[in-house]
């Protein structure tokens, strides 16, 4: 598993990375985070998510 994570100020990205391990805690995904004019104004993150599965 995959996050990529578009955050629009940097000083909010410690209550993002927190609120981010506490939901996928158990699967600790590789991360990054980046820093990006978003959609909207209103809009403060924005987050991708990638996973295989394996063929069983």
């Amino acid at each position: 598993v995959r996050t990529r994570i578009y955050i629009k100020q940097m000083d909010d990205w410690e209550a993002i990375a927190r609120a981010h391990g506490e939901r996928f805690r158990s699967i600790q995904p590789a991360n990054t985070m980046i820093k990006a004019e978003l959609i909207g104004e209103e809009y403060l993150v924005e987050m991708e998510a990638e996973a295989v599965l394996k063929n069983t």
